[in-house]
């Protein structure tokens, strides 16, 4: 996928054992690096097995599934030190709530980005959990804990803490999080002089 364009991006999806699940996402700088992508390497094959590469943002297309989250209540977890892992947080929410599945992010390479999102059963214990452990110890660092904002800003979540701060996440979080589309503060754009 390098060799297409700038990557700014890559995930790979996991499970709770951290096996890879067989999908992951590649963010490009522009849109033309994408499409050379897609059309250079749909269908090529990696290790024998042929791959599918498509625009995640193209829902128009026909026969198109939409991609689905795992079900329940999503929490974002912040300030995460780099060698956490998806065990790790699953216990820490499982003593409050039932856990259905733990997404830990990574960058290009598998490298963690130190966030992550659990996705709880119960939808009305979200604040429960959220109080019970923001701000508590993984591996010496205070973790950050809210409820993530729905995609387009569709309800859910509050966007930050109580002192309208951001939840006290990272800039480096932040900008995740813009980049994965689930909130954080928008960043104003200057318009461009015109040319004549």
């Amino acid at each position: 996928f390098k060799g297409h364009g700038d990557m700014t991006d890559c995930i790979v999806l996991t499970d709770d054992g951290g096996v890879n699940r067989g999908f992951g996402f590649v963010t490009y700088a522009e849109k033309s690096m994408a499409e050379a992508a897609i059309k250079a390497l749909d269908g090529h094959r990696i290790n024998g097995r042929r791959i599918g590469v498509r625009d995640a943002d193209d829902d128009k297309k026909k026969g198109r599934k939409e991609r689905k989250e795992p079900e329940g209540l999503k929490l974002y977890i912040g300030n995460l030190p780099f060698t956490a892992t998806q065990e790790q947080l699953k216990e820490l929410v499982a003593a409050h709530a039932t856990v259905n599945e733990v997404i830990l992010a990574t960058g290009p390479g598998g490298k963690a980005k130190g966030f992550g999102f659990v996705f709880i059963a119960e939808k009305d214990k979200g604040e429960a959990v959220v109080a019970a452990i923001n701000n508590t110890e993984v591996e010496g660092r205070k973790i950050k804990v809210d409820i993530a904002k729905a995609k387009g800003g569709k309800g859910g979540g509050r966007g930050g803490n109580r002192n309208g701060d951001g939840g006290g996440k990272s800039t480096r979080e932040l900008q995740a999080l813009r980049e994965e589309g689930e909130g954080g503060k928008k960043r104003k754009r200057r318009p461009r002089p015109k040319k004549d």
